[in-house]
């Protein structure tokens, strides 16, 4: 009886043993989500003629479709450091990667703007984890000499998302569908 009373702290001090090839895999995950989560950050810039056509916008209401994300980031960076000690990292990840999912689709259901707002809005609630996440499980589980270059590629999966959607926007002026390509791939990661 007197064993199998331990603290919850005393259980979260056992070291966890990943193997090397396992501990890359899962880095290269974390890159793919912080690079692949931000690419609608570059398509919508470069969707702004065919969103105000698809809503029937003006570009104050495309302004506010494009930064209204950020708002969402402030709501998530609040619930997130309430929960992110009280709920399994791993589940967090996965809701939150099918929950941006999730709000990509919207476009594709309703061209209503309300509710293309409030599903950006929604998803920037998922995106924060994407900048949480990944940094800590680089202190907690990466290798101890390489851990400052992990944390130097998984920020600059930032811009490099950005860069890949609006590139693939300037090409392919459908961003209903990159929205879905994206939604897609996350929900695979």
């Amino acid at each position: 009886p007197y064993e199998s009373s331990q603290t919850n702290e005393e259980e979260k001090e056992k070291p966890i043993h990943l193997s090397k090839r396992i501990r890359q895999l899962n880095f290269i995950l974390l890159v793919l989500v912080s690079s692949l989560s931000n690419a609608d950050g570059g398509i919508i810039p470069a969707a702004k003629d065919a969103f105000c056509d698809d809503m029937k916008a003006n570009s104050a209401d495309f302004g506010l479709y494009g930064s209204i994300d950020y708002f969402g980031r402030l709501i998530g960076s609040i619930l997130f450091v309430a929960i992110i000690n009280k709920i399994n990292r791993k589940f967090i990840l996965i809701t939150t990667l099918l929950f941006k999912g999730l709000t990509l689709f919207v476009p594709l259901l309703s061209k209503n703007l309300t509710l293309n707002l409030i599903a950006r809005g929604t998803s920037g609630i998922s995106q924060v984890y994407y900048t949480i996440y990944p940094a800590v499980w680089v202190d907690q589980l990466g290798p101890r000499k390489s851990r400052t270059i992990m944390i130097a590629i998984i920020q600059l999966g930032v811009p490099v998302g950005i860069v890949i959607g609006y590139g693939v926007m300037t090409f392919y002026k459908n961003y209903v569908l990159w929205y879905i390509v994206e939604a897609i791939v996350l929900g695979t990661l």
